[in-house]
């Protein structure tokens, strides 16, 4: 069984690791040559809090710490994330 503090510290650390994925494919971005306008618009919302998720977007969260906490196996590591999402260009 999972406490409620140790739910909510995996659940801000899931949050933090898409956070920093997406600062670094922004930057990534930026050199591939978009413009400041076009980066300034993608990263408006920086600071996601726990109030700028919808219900919806905190279930899903939800649901995918419940499937990796029951399968921790089948989860990707970030430079696994970054290595397929480099793959793409």
């Amino acid at each position: 069984m999972l406490s409620i503090a140790s739910y909510e510290r995996l659940r801000t650390e899931a949050v933090q690791d898409f956070l920093s994925i997406r600062n670094q494919v922004a930057s990534e971005a930026a050199a591939a040559g978009l413009t400041e306008d076009q980066l300034t618009e993608l990263l408006a919302a920086d600071d996601l809090g726990e109030n700028d998720l919808t219900v919806e977007q905190r279930a899903e969260l939800d649901r995918r710490l419940k499937e990796h906490l029951s399968n921790p196996g089948s989860a990707l590591s970030s430079e696994d994330v970054r290595r397929r999402l480099r793959g793409r260009s």
